[in-house]
C-alpha cells in the first residue's frame, strides 16, 4: 500500500469518527488500523450508539359505498390503515370534493 493511499484511508476514517461525534455526544466510535509486513492494511471502525428510529411507513385501503336517490347522494368510506414501519401518533388522509363531511368515526 503506498503512502498516499494509506493517508487517504486514515483521513477517511478520521472523518467518519468526527461525523459520528457531531451527531450525538452519547455515541462513541473507535478507529484502529494496522499494516502488515506484506504492506496490506486494515482499518476497523467500531461505532456504538443508538440507531435512529425508522421513518413512518403505512398503508391505507379505502372501500366506498354510495347510495343514490332522487333527493341526495350518500357515500360512506371505510378506511383501514396499517402501520408497516415506525411509530405513529397521527396518520392523515385527505378527502377531495365540494360537499361536506358529516361524520368521522375512529
Amino acid at each position: 500500500m503506498n503512502t498516499i493511499l494509506r493517508y487517504g484511508l486514515v483521513i477517511f476514517a478520521s472523518l467518519m469518527v468526527s461525523n459520528s461525534f457531531a451527531q450525538d455526544t452519547t455515541n462513541s466510535a473507535n478507529v484502529s488500523s494496522s499494516i502488515g509486513d506484506d504492506g496490506r492494511g486494515t482499518i476497523v471502525v467500531e461505532a456504538r450508539g443508538q440507531l435512529p428510529k425508522p421513518p413512518l411507513f403505512f398503508t391505507a385501503v379505502a372501500n366506498a359505498t354510495v347510495q343514490v336517490s332522487s333527493k341526495h347522494i350518500e357515500q360512506t368510506i371505510d378506511a383501514t390503515l396499517k402501520v408497516v414501519q415506525g411509530d405513529a401518533t397521527t396518520l392523515s388522509l385527505g378527502i377531495n370534493g365540494e360537499d361536506r363531511v358529516i361524520d368521522v368515526e375512529g
